[in-house]
């Protein structure tokens, strides 16, 4: 009787393996995932629009020109050795969303720490990084606003973020 049941279920389990019910009459040919050599697949080649605009020059060079555009300063800071930071620079800063509203609302640099003098550190107050540290320069009779966002940010974080709170500096 052992035998019997087991010999049952032996030919159903096989009898399913070659059948599948799901498929109609025109669908059984069997299916095969198309494979490509590597490096034969052609890429978007990366355009202005997919990178952010980062600058190298001194902040205060364009000091001047964010108040005449009513633009924002975006600064991130970052280390060498900090995972998070190579992650936000991999992942976060390559949305295409994100890359298109940090250069057309902000002036973006990008600035290792490792390379800051003390006198830097503390006038941004950094003390941790990744850092994203956001400045709306101000004429020089009033004071500067400025925001601050510690740690890892996703790119929708970072997008939603920029889009509620930058209109309030």
């Amino acid at each position: 009787m052992k035998r019997f049941f087991s010999l049952l279920l032996l030919l159903i389990l096989t009898s399913c393996a070659t059948v599948n019910p799901f498929l109609t009459y025109d669908e059984k040919q069997p299916f095969t995932v198309p494979t490509a050599k590597p490096g034969t697949i052609p890429r978007e080649a990366p355009t202005e629009v997919t990178r952010v605009h980062w600058r190298k020059n001194l902040i205060t060079a364009y000091i001047d020109k964010a108040i005449k555009e009513d633009k924002l300063i975006f600064i991130f800071f970052y280390n060498d050795y900090c995972i998070y930071c190579k992650k936000m620079i991999d992942e976060t800063f390559t949305d295409r969303g994100l890359v298109q509203i940090i250069n057309k609302k902000y002036y973006a640099f990008k600035i290792n720490t490792e390379d800051m003098d003390e006198e830097s550190v503390e006038r941004f107050e950094v003390d941790r990084v990744p850092m994203v540290f956001i400045l709306k320069p101000r004429d020089p009779a009033s004071k500067s606003k400025t925001d601050r966002i510690h740690g890892y940010k996703t790119s929708d974080e970072l997008f939603l973020y920029l889009l509620e709170n930058t209109s309030k500096l």
